[in-house]
C-alpha cells in the first residue's frame, strides 16, 4: 500500500477549477496519454493510440429502438491509450504533488487533482512488461478521497500482449455535470482545439471519441485547420518565440478566437470580439454607438467573404504590431491613441473591401 506525500483533500479543495470548464479533467487524461506514448515512443518503435469513451447516465432514455441515446447526460469519460504504462517512475510521480516527473514537457504534475474536483471517483488500470523481467504486469487501484491508501501492487497479468492503461472519470459532481456539452462531435472539436500543438507533429498518436459514432480527432484536425508551412521568429523584450499561424473553421469554435500554446499545451483562448469591443477607450464617443460602427464595419466584412477575411487577418502581422503601438496605457489605466487605433482599422476593412 502506498499513500500521498500531501493532504489530499486539502489539495482537491484548493485546486482551482472554474464550473464552467468541465472538460478540463479529460483534457488533462488526454495530454497525459500523450506523454505516456511520447515515454515509451523513445524506448521503442509503435503506433501510438488513444480512445475517449463517453459514458452517459443509462436511465434517463428508455431502450427504445429509434432513440437517440446521445441525448442522455455525460456522466464520465474512460481514456484508454497504449503507452508507457503506469510503471514504478509514473506511479512515483502519481503520488507526489506538483512532481517535476514530466516538468520539461510543461507539467505541472497536478493534472489529476481535477479529476477529483469534478467526479466522484477516478478508476485506474495499467498493463505493460515489466523492462527488468521481461514479464507482463496489472496495477489496478481506485482514486478518490475516500481512499488515502492506494494499493500499488503489481500482478502478473497471464495472456497480455499490449501495453494498455485505461483511466475511468467516474460520476461528474452535478455542479460540473450540468455545464457539459451533451453532442460527442462538440467534444471531439474540443479536444481538437486543446491538443492542437500535439496534432501538428507527424508522430502525434491517433485519437478518437467513441459515442454512438466514432469521431477521428486527427482527420478531424487535418479537415478543419489550415497550416502556414513555416513558422515565424519574433522577439518580444528580449525572450524569442516561434509562432506557426493556423486558423480553425467550425462554428463550434463560437466565433473569432485567439488560442496560445506554450509548453505543449493551450494555456489560454481569447475571444477576439469582445477583447477589441471592450479593450477601447471610446473617448467622447458613446459605447453603444462606437459598438454599433464597429459591428456594421465588420458585418461588411463578413458579407464580403469571411473565409477570406480569416486569411486576411491572420497573415496581417503588420497590422498587430501597428496596434500593438498605438494600444499605450495612460498612467489613469485608460488606453489612449482610440482615434489612431480606429484609423488603423478601418483603412484595413477599407483596403480588404476593394480587394
Amino acid at each position: 500500500m502506498a499513500g500521498f506525500t500531501i493532504d489530499l483533500a486539502g489539495r482537491v479543495r484548493n485546486f482551482d477549477l472554474p464550473k464552467n470548464q468541465p472538460l478540463i479533467p479529460l483534457y488533462e487524461a488526454i495530454v497525459n496519454s500523450i506523454y505516456a506514448i511520447q515515454e515509451r515512443q523513445q524506448k521503442e518503435e509503435f503506433d501510438g493510440k488513444i480512445e475517449v469513451e463517453i459514458i452517459r447516465d443509462p436511465q434517463q432514455v428508455a431502450e427504445i429502438e429509434g432513440i437517440d441515446k446521445s441525448i442522455n447526460e455525460i456522466t464520465g469519460f474512460r481514456i484508454i491509450d497504449n503507452g508507457v504504462g503506469l510503471d514504478d517512475n509514473n506511479m512515483k510521480s502519481f503520488l507526489q504533488s506538483d512532481s517535476t516527473y514530466r516538468a520539461d514537457k510543461g507539467g505541472k504534475g497536478v493534472g489529476r487533482f481535477s479529476w477529483l474536483k469534478a467526479f466522484l471517483k477516478t478508476h485506474i488500470e495499467s498493463v505493460y512488461k515489466d523492462e527488468n523481467d521481461g514479464v507482463w504486469v496489472k496495477r489496478e487501484f481506485e482514486f478518490s478521497l475516500d481512499k488515502l491508501d492506494i494499493d500499488d501492487r503489481l500482478v502478473e497479468e497471464k495472456g497480455a500482449f499490449e501495453n494498455r492503461t485505461c483511466v475511468s472519470l467516474i460520476d461528474y459532481l452535478p455542479s460540473y455535470r450540468k455545464h457539459v456539452n451533451k453532442n460527442a462531435e462538440t467534444i471531439a472539436m474540443k479536444i481538437m482545439q486543446h491538443c492542437m500543438i500535439y496534432l501538428m507533429s507527424p508522430k502525434c498518436p491517433q485519437i478518437c471519441v467513441i459515442d454512438e459514432e466514432r469521431y477521428s480527432i486527427n482527420s478531424m484536425f487535418e479537415k478543419k485547420i489550415y497550416r502556414e508551412r513555416e513558422s515565424a521568429n519574433i522577439d518580444v523584450n528580449g525572450e524569442k518565440f516561434e509562432i506557426l499561424h493556423t486558423q480553425v473553421h467550425d462554428i463550434s469554435v463560437g466565433g473569432s478566437k485567439l488560442f496560445l500554446f506554450a509548453n505543449d499545451r493551450m494555456v489560454k483562448d481569447i475571444d477576439l470580439n469582445k477583447e477589441i469591443l471592450e479593450k477601447i477607450d471610446v473617448g467622447t464617443e458613446n459605447l453603444a454607438e462606437y459598438k454599433d460602427k464597429f459591428e456594421t464595419q465588420f458585418q461588411k466584412i463578413s458579407e464580403a467573404n469571411m473565409a477570406a477575411l480569416a486569411e486576411y487577418v491572420a497573415h496581417r502581422k503588420v497590422v498587430l504590431e501597428l496596434l500593438k503601438k498605438g494600444i499605450n496605457i495612460k498612467e489613469d489605466g485608460k488606453f489612449n491613441k482610440e482615434a489612431y487605433i480606429s484609423i488603423i482599422l478601418y483603412i484595413q476593412c477599407a483596403e480588404h473591401q476593394m480587394k
